[in-house]
């Protein structure tokens, strides 16, 4: 929620960038690191090592999970971004409710349509 108080207080456009950039790494070394610890894992239970497997596994799943992982971070951006459409004037809440509707409806349709092979 802070953040979205800085975007709207007349935080200049470079530092939002660089806001934006510095949680892009953020999200990245969190994203690594739970990439690292899963290949441990897999790594050790294919060599048979099942209980430093299970450790490097749960790691993984903290680094994901954690109340700084990337999970957190997603999670976080989410609720700013329904803040900014509850604040939103009237007009723009029905201008992105038509537009969902209308994504939806075209991918409805989309999944509708009969499944072509390769060969079609």
């Amino acid at each position: 929620v802070q953040v979205a108080a800085g975007f709207e207080s007349g935080v200049p456009p470079e530092d939002r960038e660089a806001m934006l950039r510095r949680l892009a790494e953020v999200a990245l070394v969190h994203r690594t690191q739970a990439d690292f610890h899963a290949v441990r894992g897999l790594l050790a239970l294919e060599s048979g090592a099942v209980e430093s497997a299970d450790s490097a596994l749960a790691e993984a799943l903290r680094s994901w999970n954690g109340p700084g992982g990337s999970t957190a971070i997603a999670r976080s951006s989410l609720l700013t971004a329904a803040d900014a459409v509850r604040n939103a004037s009237m007009i723009w809440q029905i201008g992105f409710g038509a537009l969902f509707l209308l994504v939806n409806t075209a991918l409805v349709f989309l999944l509708r349509r009969a499944p072509r092979g390769i060969d079609a």
